[in-house]
């Protein structure tokens, strides 16, 4: 059973590292792998008819770069 002590330790452990993550980590905190944008386009570009594909054609390389 939780104590409210327990929590309290477990919300400032939770909070510490969302902290750290955000600002001297941030570098290596993604929401999403390296890859992502890629395998995005990648599986849009399958499918011709889809109109998907000519818009992700719109993604420069420049463009995924910044991404990754």
């Amino acid at each position: 059973m939780y104590k409210e002590e327990n929590k309290n330790i477990a919300r400032k452990s939770v909070l510490k590292a969302a902290i750290e993550a955000l600002t001297l980590c941030r570098k290596d905190s993604t929401l999403a792998p390296k890859d992502y944008i890629r395998k995005v386009k990648a599986f849009y570009r399958k499918d011709e008819s889809d109109p998907r594909a000519f818009i992700v054609d719109e993604l420069s390389e420049e463009t995924i770069i910044r991404w990754e």
